[in-house]
């Protein structure tokens, strides 16, 4: 893919941003319900702009979410292999919400349609 460009590419643009309990929870039900994906589509935005990372971590594994929300598809990656993603189209509400409340001071994020 000529215009692909791997999340593991792009520079970290701020600091970490430790996320509550609760807001964890209800991201990681959500990276992990069927009904978030629209299966079997395509999409013809071209590469995905990588703007959000979320990082979970579990001792001292960790596995890092990767969202371009201009076409709403996400990349998973763990120990610096991407090896999953998907379509988020019907979940992209609550993980814009999330985005703009962890990154309050950012403008490109508070920019991102609701």
């Amino acid at each position: 893919m000529e215009d692909y460009t791997s999340p593991l590419d792009y520079e970290v643009a701020s600091e970490p941003v430790v996320v509550s309990a609760v807001a964890a929870r209800e991201l990681s039900e959500a990276l992990l319900s069927p009904e978030t994906y629209n299966w079997g589509s395509a999409k013809a935005c071209g590469g995905p702009v990588y703007g959000v990372k979320l990082s979970f971590f579990k001792g001292s594994e960790r596995v890092d979410v990767y969202f371009c929300f201009q076409c709403s598809v996400l990349a998973v990656v763990r120990d610096d292999r991407v090896f999953g993603g998907g379509d988020f189209d019907n979940a992209e509400p609550l993980f814009i919400r999330a985005a703009k409340k962890l990154f309050p001071h950012d403008a490109a994020i508070q920019e991102i349609r609701p």
